[in-house]
Order: structure tokens, then C-alpha cells, then sequence
């Protein structure tokens, strides 16, 4: 699709939102784990003027995805941990590893629950987060980025051209 120019005309014309995929992968598994509790997404208010990239304010814990090419030995990163330790929120670091984005952000989650079980007082398992299924989490990047009208137009254009 991006040698045949597909790609970058959905990049340019269909996405609504400039998002990470990684965060919204994260921001997905989290939202699904606390099904009944509000999860915010890249917030602001907490440690202003930076965000959060996943918060729970009701648990004061974050999460934060540190993709290789934004938090490569970024002084900011090191701010927003001085400010959420002052602030007593506990703030999760997700290393990129590999583009396999769901795996790997769900890995990490998994060596992280007894941190996340201690701060909000859950019983997560490492099945909990296994079994998040990955068309939810597909379903809700689709939400996120490119709405179901443009995919359609989108499609029916290339259909023409091929």
C-alpha cells in the first residue's frame, strides 16, 4: 500500500486524530482492565504543563509508552517522574522494544501487576490481560483514527483505480 501510494494518502486525508498507536494500544488494555473506573487519555492537569499518557486518577497511577524515538534519554521523562513521585502517583514506564505493539505493551503490564494490584487493590492474573482480545483492541484503534464513512470512500477509490 505505501509503495503504491495508498498508504500515505490514508495518512494524509483519513486519520482524524494524531495519536500514537502504541498509547491507544495501552490506553485500550487499560480502559478494558478497568472497565468501571475512568481512564484519561494524554492529561494534562496532573503534572502541567506535561501529560500522562494513561491516568487513573481515582488509583493515582499513570502509564506511560516510551517509544525509542521520543524517549531516548529525554530530560523531560525525568521531570514528569520528579513530578508524579512529589505528587504520590505511581507512574508505570512501558519500554518499545519491538512493533509488535499489542505483545509487547501486554508483556509489560503482566511483569507489572503486582504493582498495578498493589496501588488499586486488584486481582488482575496475567490471563486477564492475555485475554484481551486483539480485535477489541483493533476495534478501538479503528475508533480512534479513521472513521468507518472515509475507510468506505477510501476503498471504493482504490477499487476503481485497480
Amino acid at each position: 500500500a505505501r509503495i503504491a501510494g495508498y498508504l500515505d494518502e490514508i495518512c494524509s486525508h483519513m486519520i482524524t486524530n494524531n495519536h500514537s498507536i502504541p498509547q491507544l494500544v495501552l490506553l485500550s488494555i487499560i480502559k478494558k482492565l478497568f472497565s468501571n473506573d475512568i481512564v484519561t487519555y494524554n492529561n494534562k492537569k496532573i503534572i502541567s504543563p506535561y501529560e500522562i499518557d494513561v491516568y487513573l486518577e481515582k488509583y493515582k497511577i499513570g502509564f506511560e509508552y516510551d517509544g525509542k524515538l521520543w524517549h531516548n534519554d529525554n530530560k523531560i521523562d525525568l521531570i514528569k517522574d520528579k513530578l508524579c513521585k512529589h505528587k504520590n502517583i505511581t507512574l508505570i514506564r512501558l519500554k518499545e522494544n519491538n512493533r509488535k505493539y499489542e505483545i509487547d505493551i501486554k508483556s509489560q503490564l503482566i511483569e507489572n501487576l503486582f504493582i498495578i494490584n498493589n496501588v488499586c487493590n486488584k486481582n488482575f492474573n496475567k490471563r486477564d490481560i492475555e485475554n484481551i482480545p486483539s480485535d477489541y483492541i483493533n476495534n478501538f484503534l479503528g475508533i480512534q483514527f479513521i472513521p468507518k464513512v472515509k475507510i468506505l470512500t477510501f476503498l471504493s477509490r482504490v477499487a476503481d483505480i485497480l
